[in-house]
């Protein structure tokens, strides 16, 4: 991806460097870091070159994937095991022991959240007229665009020769061609400031001439003579007060509010050192804060929705659930802010009480009663097949109908049958057995005969297993290619960079910070 990257904004010189820094690179690390990458890859393709899959591995594959089972299936409603009962008092209470787990309540905790925002002190800040105005005169000059021109010159070796290439320019002849008639240098300058033109006296010719006028000759520092004609210009650019007022406010009032912000922290903790609680020493500080009555690790309330206030406090409530009761956090970034968390309460794992879940449990109940039922009933019929009755009249006896006759299917056709379990059981089978299985719904039981096994053979398709072959080699070579990186990572013992770690997330902070 970054050689990719790389290639897309080579051409582009500003574009690259606007790339970089959004990934907070120098362009020494970027282009070190894909030339690793490359050399890697190179590394791991001549490692692994040679590798190759058996054809065993092809016609494996091949026969596993064509294989089908010719299959007939009967299917039995659930009306055929009859209505199930409500379970009784005791059946209940046995079906909630044995299903604790499921109705298991994490812990919870009652949360107050105290946050400290800049955006909250922004109001408060007052920034004089007089000081924008100062702030504005300061900037000015870096503001400020200079004049720009685009041009072409040619350098001259004598006078005579410099008024001669003038003339041929202003006749309409092109800079190149003059160049080539007098064996003169020729050059361009792009858009460039007067400072950005080599030579001091070029560009005081440059900034002279006529823009689309006729070419001047002039003297130069670096050559005898240099003949000059200007194509374009883009005029300069004088900021103005009015233009830059409300930036310039802006970046004032955040810096303040960032020091109020600071300056109510430090109240806060005061009063917290004081003896405070957390409510207490917010409204000391005029920090805002937010109840939560319950919350698990998750983000979620005690109905199992997410809490929308906490959306992007992750680290937050981390630590709020590494905190004792009674206790609170430190602060903690949180999106613009930073937040402390107080663990007000503590409200233990539980499990939910029986008469709460009733309802629920007696419809599992049930379900599940019907669901050994259809199994049983599935039974029967698997039995009475295997003892040499036929599937038909096996189903007519136990109140089934035969729904697919003699079907061919193949893997992932049988994936398709509705019944877990079963598909994995019609390929694991002998020719002549019966299989079943509850369908997904709980509204059936299927029941499957196996009549007749078509196996491919894999001599007579030589180009589809060389295509497996093909595709298995090159799992196995990628396969290969990761097990002998991480061997040679976990040998080579590599340490992290701190530095570039600390360089990276202090400027992608900077940049969010700025953002806001």
């Amino acid at each position: 991806a970054n050689s990719n990257a790389f290639a897309n904004t080579h051409t582009d010189a500003a574009a690259y460097a606007a790339f970089l820094q959004q990934l907070n690179y120098t362009r020494t690390e970027f282009e070190e870091d894909v030339r690793g990458d490359l050399t890697t890859q190179m590394m791991m393709e001549a490692l692994v070159t040679g590798v190759r899959a058996p054809s065993s591995f092809g016609a494996l594959a091949f026969t596993y994937d064509a294989e089908q089972r010719v299959v007939s299936i009967a299917e039995a409603p659930a009306s055929a095991v009859g209505a199930v009962p409500q379970p009784n008092e005791a059946q209940l209470q046995a079906f909630y022991e044995d299903n604790q787990q499921q109705l298991q309540l994490p812990e919870f905790r009652a949360l107050t959240l105290v946050y400290a925002r800049p955006s909250d002190f922004v109001s408060r800040v007052n920034v004089p007229e007089e000081r924008l105005r100062q702030e504005f005169e300061e900037r000015a000059p870096a503001l400020t665009q200079p004049e720009r021109r685009t041009y072409v010159r040619i350098a001259a070796a004598n006078e005579a020769q410099a008024n001669d290439a003038a003339a041929r320019l202003n006749r309409g002849e092109s800079a190149a061609s003059v160049a080539t008639a007098l064996s003169l240098q020729t050059t361009r300058g792009e858009n460039q400031a007067r400072s950005e033109v080599p030579d001091n006296a070029v560009g005081e010719a440059v900034f002279r001439a006529q823009v689309r006028g006729p070419a001047i000759v002039a003297r130069g520092t670096l050559s005898p003579y240099v003949v000059v004609r200007v194509e374009s210009s883009t005029p300069a650019v004088t900021p103005s007060f009015a233009q830059y007022r409300e930036q310039i406010h802006d970046a004032i009032a955040a810096d303040e509010a960032q020091e109020l912000m600071n300056t109510a922290i430090a109240t806060f903790e005061e009063a917290r050192g004081g003896g405070a609680s957390v409510t207490e020493a917010a409204r000391a500080a005029n920090l805002a804060t937010v109840t939560i009555a319950a919350v698990e690790a998750g983000g979620r309330d005690q109905a199992g929705r997410a809490i929308e206030s906490l959306a992007g406090h992750e680290e937050v409530l981390s630590a709020a659930f590494e905190t004792p009761e009674g206790e609170a956090t430190d602060f903690t970034p949180a999106g613009e802010a930073d937040v402390i968390a107080s663990v007000d309460r503590i409200i233990p794992a539980s499990v939910r009480p029986l008469e709460e879940v009733r309802t629920e449990l007696a419809a599992a109940w049930v379900a599940q009663e019907r669901a050994r039922r259809l199994r049983e009933l599935g039974d029967t019929i698997v039995a009475a097949v295997n003892g040499g009755q036929s599937l038909a009249a096996a189903a007519r006896a136990n109140r089934a109908n035969v729904v697919v006759s003699s079907r061919a299917v193949d893997r992932r056709g049988a994936s398709q049958l509705p019944a877990q379990g079963l598909p994995g059981q019609i390929f694991a089978a002998q020719e002549g057995d019966a299989i079943a299985g509850v369908r997904n719904d709980g509204g059936a039981v299927l029941v499957a005969v196996v009549e007749s096994i078509n196996r491919p053979d894999a001599a007579a398709n030589p180009q589809i297993v060389e295509a497996a072959r093909a595709q298995m080699q090159q799992t196995l070579g990628t396969s290969l290619a990761e097990a002998l990186q991480g061997e040679i990572v976990e040998r080579a013992r590599p340490q992290r960079n701190e530095r570039m770690i600390e360089r990276t997330y202090r400027n992608s902070s900077a940049t969010s910070e700025e953002g806001q």
